[in-house]
């Protein structure tokens, strides 16, 4: 296929490559051969061929698996079990097996994202998403990274998560969270009925 410059539509045109660096996710870099198409007649110069959109793709879409199975592997070294984690996060059997492999959605890759970013989601997922429990986990987790001396001093610390006792010690505010209540969202159809209500 030929190629012409957008500019004056000469064919003399000199293709070239140049390294460039892309940020992603984690402050991670990766790096493609950009595609340079410079006109030889008018000395213009860009992507005339539009190559350089499934360059950059096929490099996010690599470092997407790439990062996947880090994150996977981190969770693992952390004591994650796979099992552990579908359970909690109600994924379906051998999910994160197929992870592994690469075979990730966008939304699969999100939920990674937001795991690797704030951790201790996964022990307020073990407590059935309790609201209170959460607040908890997200102070704890400030303090964690403000003033770490506290948590590694305090032996009723439970997995980074800090009671109300030892958080008010230190003279931090803990706020009240009441338990939200859900509208009943009782149905029926057929054979399947489904009880909805205050968890």
């Amino acid at each position: 296929m030929s190629i012409s410059c957008p500019v004056c539509g000469s064919e003399n045109i000199k293709k070239s490559e140049k390294k460039t660096t892309i940020t992603i996710e984690f402050g991670r870099d990766i790096t493609i051969d950009e595609v340079i198409c410079t006109c030889l007649d008018c000395n213009f110069d860009g992507d005339f061929a539009k190559e350089n959109d499934k360059i950059i793709e096929h490099a996010l879409t690599e470092a997407k698996r790439d990062m996947s199975k880090f994150i996977l592997e981190e969770l693992s070294n952390n004591g994650i079990s796979n099992t552990h984690f579908e359970r909690t996060m109600g994924l379906p059997f051998r999910t994160l097996a197929r992870w592994k492999k690469g075979n990730i959605s966008a939304s699969g890759y999100a939920l990674l994202k937001i795991i690797k970013t704030y951790p201790w989601i996964l022990s307020v997922a073990d407590e059935k998403f309790n609201s209170t429990y959460a607040a908890k986990a997200l102070i704890g987790a400030a303090i964690n990274i403000e003033h770490p001396q506290i948590v590694k001093s305090e032996t009723t610390t439970t997995n980074g998560i800090l009671g109300p006792e030892v958080i008010n010690k230190w003279g931090f505010e803990l706020p009240i969270v009441e338990e939200e209540k859900m509208e009943d969202t009782s149905y029926s159809h057929g054979i399947l009925s489904f009880q909805g209500g205050q968890p």
